[in-house]
């Protein structure tokens, strides 16, 4: 189980204690999020999916924000995976990348 603290624009959004999160584009939102119970969106959108994995909350559902938004993922201590173990404060930033 993974601690993910999350944050749109620098503000706190929630906190996911989940076995992962997926964080899709609409073009990936139909295969991994789908399966999770994530929602199935066109890929014409401007939109990133969040979708956590086996949430341990019941309140915990998938979410779909702009994609000009800057969202932020701070794994909690402790939180291991197989291929590693993360260390306090690993952080992931994500935004949207113009492509010609």
């Amino acid at each position: 189980m993974v601690k993910v603290h999350t944050y749109l624009n620098g503000e706190f959004l929630n906190t996911y204690w989940a076995d992962g999160l997926i964080v899709a584009t609409p073009t990936g939102s139909t295969g991994y999020s789908l399966s999770c119970g994530g929602p199935i969106v066109f890929p014409e959108a401007s939109n990133f999916v969040i979708t956590p994995v086996a949430p341990h909350n019941l309140n915990v559902r998938p979410l779909v924000i702009p994609d000009d938004q800057y969202f932020l993922l701070k794994l909690k201590a402790g939180a291991t995976s197989l291929s590693a173990r993360w260390t306090h404060g690993w952080r992931l930033s994500i935004t949207v990348c113009n492509w010609p």
